[in-house]
């Protein structure tokens, strides 16, 4: 994490600390609470949504990473919908991550665009970068 006056890292319980928040004072929340055995389920429920929405500023960012969809995925779904103008989800093998925002998408799809842009010119770099190193050979004896 960068040093800068901007970024504060608190260790405490996630909950406590996110319900003792003030409102409107958050860019971005990253959740990714496990125990020592399973996902943290107060992630994906209504007081803990709710005072990630309250601590968010207008156009902040939750970010959620969840390992499991909880049981009741459609009142999940409702809630989130209820709580946050724009959802994004990104799953992948494993972990579901969602993106969500109390932005409008009219505000946040142009910003995706540039973002998008920028990833396909960094990856196009990329692949130019790997397809002009020699390969290696490997013998062992």
């Amino acid at each position: 994490m960068p040093s800068d006056h901007r970024v504060r890292i608190t260790v405490n319980d996630a909950l406590a600390e996110i319900s003792n928040a003030e409102d409107h004072t958050t860019d971005i929340i990253f959740s990714d609470m496990y125990d020592a055995y399973q996902m943290v389920t107060a992630q994906t429920q209504d007081a803990f949504l709710l005072n990630c929405s309250r601590v968010l500023t207008d156009r902040g960012w939750l970010v959620i990473n969840l390992f499991d969809l909880p049981c009741n995925r459609a009142e999940f779904f409702e809630l989130l919908g209820s709580v946050f103008s724009t959802i994004i989800l990104c799953a992948s093998d494993g972990n579901t991550i969602f993106l969500v925002s109390k932005a409008e998408p009219e505000y946040v799809r142009p910003r995706m665009q540039h973002i998008e842009a920028i990833e396909s010119i960094l990856l196009q770099r990329f692949s130019q970068h790997l397809s002009r190193l020699e390969p290696i050979n490997f013998r062992f004896s």
